[in-house]
């Protein structure tokens, strides 16, 4: 019956009614699901493109997306066909997410490397461990002397080869 697949899951509504219910989740849940697919592929797009025409304006070191994509899971023999597409699913999006996390960060200590007030159950992201600690001329005039010196030492991304 749909619904009812073999997983490894657990589910609080497995027993008699797990196939009503499994149908009623997926009819309901994956519309949702589903319909961020178009988002993070338009933003997998948009910042692959961003990145592109921006990064080498401004020389800052390229992100290479494969560092961050990676839909090859061992084990999806043991999963249905419903549950190795989620894997697959969930392995695209989650490595745009971070693939796009790293390139707004990248951007974020070119041009703003001001750390952020902290506010009660902040957790700061790791890059802001250099940033200005207040803003002032002094402290941003050192952050971009580092900054330039971490630039000229990163080696020039290699150029791709036509064929």
């Amino acid at each position: 019956m749909i619904g009812e697949h073999h997983s490894y899951r657990i589910d609080a509504f497995k027993g008699k009614l797990f196939p009503v219910i499994g149908l009623a989740k997926l009819v309901f849940g994956m519309p949702f699901i589903y319909a961020l697919i178009l988002p993070i592929t338009l933003l997998d797009a948009l910042a692959s493109l961003y990145q592109t025409v921006c990064f080498p304006l401004y020389r800052i070191p390229r992100i290479e997306r494969g560092q961050f994509m990676q839909i090859r899971r061992s084990g999806l023999e043991a999963l249905n066909i419903v549950d190795r597409l989620n894997c697959y699913y969930c392995s695209y999006a989650n490595g745009v997410l971070r693939y796009v996390q790293k390139i707004a960060a990248e951007t974020e200590r070119m041009w703003c490397p001001i750390r952020q007030m902290q506010k009660k159950n902040y957790t700061p992201p790791s890059h802001h461990a250099d940033f200005s600690e207040n803003g002032t001329r002094e402290s941003l005039e050192q952050y971009y002397a580092r900054y330039e010196l971490e630039l000229e030492a990163t080696p020039p991304a290699p150029e791709k080869q036509g064929g």
